[in-house]
């Protein structure tokens, strides 16, 4: 499993190490650290992409 952190209101992030042109299933969740605590959302439903 590869990971990738997005802060801010970024909304895409480069996760490399996959093989051009292939099909991959990819889930994101949200998480908020407060006082060094963090929480974090459920995971979204998984979708197919093609990596490039």
């Amino acid at each position: 499993m590869k990971s990738a952190k997005v802060g801010g209101s970024q909304k895409s992030a480069i996760v490399s190490g996959f093989e051009p042109y292939s099909l991959r299933m990819v889930k994101v969740r949200a998480y908020k650290t407060v006082n060094g605590k963090t929480s974090y959302g459920a995971f979204s439903q998984a979708v197919m992409v093609i990596v490039r």
